[in-house]
């Protein structure tokens, strides 16, 4: 029997990391469950980038993590075997180009299409976020709050 393999998306990965945030319960339960082996949780490759650029930046987190630190956590992700890296291929990029254009995408929703495009590319169609309105544009990939 094959798991099922589901994207998972920045804010979930920042909000696992602190205690006290809103959602930090339900973002350490489904990073738990992909860690127990009842999902494949794939992380397009600019998540891991951003997690690290916002865990690190004092005006989006309260108790910013060092560059080391940050850097860490996301090697721990790399090398869990629960945990799949899908990297930006150019087929991903003429996807995501073509969302841009299409869709006249402006601001944060350019790098929210990115991710998409990138677990697209790689057959994942559902990606667990708490920010579903961001990926709303994109046809194929369903965003679910964990």
């Amino acid at each position: 029997m094959s798991v099922e393999r589901i994207g998972i998306d920045t804010n979930v990965l920042v909000y696992a990391e602190f205690s006290g945030t809103p959602f930090h319960e339900r973002s350490r339960a489904l990073r738990d469950r992909v860690l127990a082996g009842e999902f494949v949780g794939v992380l397009a490759a600019p998540v891991l980038a951003e997690f690290v650029a916002v865990v690190t930046d004092s005006k989006r987190v309260e108790t910013p993590r060092s560059a080391a630190e940050a850097a860490a956590e996301a090697a721990r992700y790399l090398v869990a075997e629960q945990f799949e890296i899908a990297e930006v291929t150019r087929e991903a990029l003429a996807d995501w180009v073509d969302l841009v254009r299409l869709r006249g995408l402006r601001g944060p929703a350019v790098f929210d299409a990115l991710i998409a495009a990138v677990l697209l590319d790689v057959g994942v169609t559902r990606l667990f976020t708490f920010d579903a309105r961001g990926f709303d544009s994109v046809p194929g990939l369903t965003a679910l709050e964990p």
